[in-house]
């Protein structure tokens, strides 16, 4: 029996390709399409879910398609390309290489090493799939003779008032958290991260989440959330939720917010639960994102969800994804950054504008519907049917 089975170099929890990759084939095992994931390197986490690819050899059944999530080098890529099965690549993004050499020079190469494996593969593929238009831009002009955009699969709550729903279409749950603002906990705090207890806040608090790599340009909000607290609110802070995924950089960071005198105002989480997650959601007043590159950036979806007004730089594809739902500006000028958050802060209507644009836009994005669509390419692309909806392919 044909199947539509994954590879990923390595399955991580928490992590936006790990959950795309996981609900995908929860999609195709519902509709009872074989599906099995297949890693190059085994994750203590997640090895119960995966199977090392060398076991593919005798897994393969004739008629299987092969799909690839791309967001990193892999020796995985190679293998694909020798294999006969057809071959659909879903692109997750891959950060340019030269805003990760100044940190980490090793990374940058396997960067470089990773865009030549995506461009190899466009000869090898059937279909290209992006989760944006500015990563399908990458894949046109690797030569892929077919591509997409489908979002990301992932699962949120949604708190516009409609039914829960995830990117499959299922009833979600209920919140972990309560709808409250601040998680309080004894007198004079409230929770932090996993439960950590910190001083009552008084002032506003501005959100970041995502990994700590320098393509979040994160020193750039730093410098925002100074210029906010000498302009508008000396006891707002700054709470950052992401893993340290370039340490020199990390460091780098917590030298920066000490040298601005900011030490007590930004807060470094790091990597979260979903519940503490969802809780710093609904404790912040705003999420502010600042990259020098997105090929997506999920944490904007997840703020519109839970209501949360968004500040975001025009760069990549955050223009694609924000839509008119949040405030985008084109440079990160500090004092620009600032006067933004405490436009939202200050003036209620501009704040509930904002709230109800995010509502909006979750329904234009088309999230509650990515895994449908997505599994309807990749099943034309085993059975070699017409393309289903939007494909856009090369005229030679």
């Amino acid at each position: 029996m044909s199947g539509v089975h994954q590879f990923v170099p390595m399955l991580h929890l928490g992590d936006a390709v790990g959950q795309h990759t996981e609900e995908l084939q929860a999609l195709l095992r519902r509709l009872g399409v074989r599906s099995e994931i297949y890693v190059e390197l085994e994750d203590p986490e997640t090895g119960h879910l995966t199977r090392h690819m060398d076991r593919y050899a005798v897994d393969a059944a004739p008629g299987d398609l092969l799909v690839y999530q791309l967001a990193t080098a892999s020796d995985m890529a190679g293998w694909l390309a020798s294999r006969q099965e057809p071959l659909v690549v879903n692109y997750h993004n891959l950060t340019p290489p030269e805003l990760i050499a100044p940190w980490d020079n090793g990374l940058a190469r396997h960067q470089v090493r990773a865009t030549g494996e995506r461009d190899r593969l466009a000869g090898r593929s059937v279909l290209g799939v992006a989760v944006s238009e500015v990563n399908r831009a990458d894949l046109v002009a690797a030569g892929y003779r077919a591509t997409a955009v489908v979002p990301p699969i992932v699962r949120l709550i949604d708190g516009c008032g409609a039914a829960d729903l995830d990117a499959g279409g299922r009833a979600g749950g209920p919140p972990e958290v309560g709808t409250e603002r601040t998680e309080v906990g004894a007198e004079g705090t409230e929770v932090g991260a996993e439960g950590a207890a910190r001083p009552r806040r008084r002032g506003a608090r501005w959100l970041s989440v995502g990994r700590l790599a320098p393509n979040k340009a994160l020193e750039h909000a730093m410098v925002s959330l100074l210029a906010y607290r000498m302009r508008h609110d000396p006891d707002a802070e700054l709470v950052i939720a992401g893993r340290p995924a370039f340490p020199a950089y990390a460091r780098a960071l917590r030298r920066f917010a000490a040298e601005l005198g900011l030490a007590r105002a930004v807060h470094f989480e790091g990597r979260v639960s979903d519940r503490t997650l969802a809780g710093l959601y609904r404790s912040a007043d705003v999420l502010v994102v600042v990259s020098a590159h997105e090929g997506f950036c999920l944490p904007v979806v997840e703020a519109m969800a839970h209501r949360l007004p968004v500040v975001a730089l025009a760069r990549g594809a955050l223009p694609e994804v924000l839509g008119g739902a949040g405030v985008l500006l084109d440079e990160p000028d500090p004092l620009t950054v600032a006067d933004a958050v405490w436009t939202l802060q200050s003036d209620k209507a501009a704040r509930a504008r904002a709230v109800a644009n995010g509502c909006d836009r979750m329904v234009s994005l088309g999230l509650a519907g990515a895994g449908r669509r997505l599994v309807d390419l990749l099943l034309a692309a085993r059975d070699r049917r017409p393309w289903p909806g939007e494909v856009r392919t090369a005229t030679r």
